[in-house]
């Protein structure tokens, strides 16, 4: 996903989408997501029948999606303030 207004795009009318759909959407890789999963980022649902599958909705990706996006420019706010106070950031 690009920065700026999170759009997402619905694949074949589904609401969900798989960890694949999920890592291109965002623009990660499929282990990235899984570890998003592991982590309790990123919430999910199983298939039924116990099924090792999971689907992570639509509205979850794009609400991590725009956190994400937030949490970037509160960093890019603060790194444009330190260097207009002309903070040093690396050892010299």
């Amino acid at each position: 996903m690009k920065s700026g207004p999170v759009v997402v795009g619905v694949i074949s009318g589904r609401a969900d989408l798989t960890p694949s759909e999920a890592a291109q959407l965002l623009g990660v890789s499929r282990q990235f997501v899984d570890r998003l999963i592991s982590h309790g980022k990123l919430s999910f649902v199983r298939l039924p029948g116990g099924s090792s599958h999971r689907r992570i909705p639509v509205a979850e990706v794009a609400r991590f999606q725009a956190e994400r996006e937030q949490r970037r420019e509160a960093h890019r706010t603060a790194v444009a303030a330190l260097d207009a106070a002309q903070v040093p950031w690396e050892d010299e």
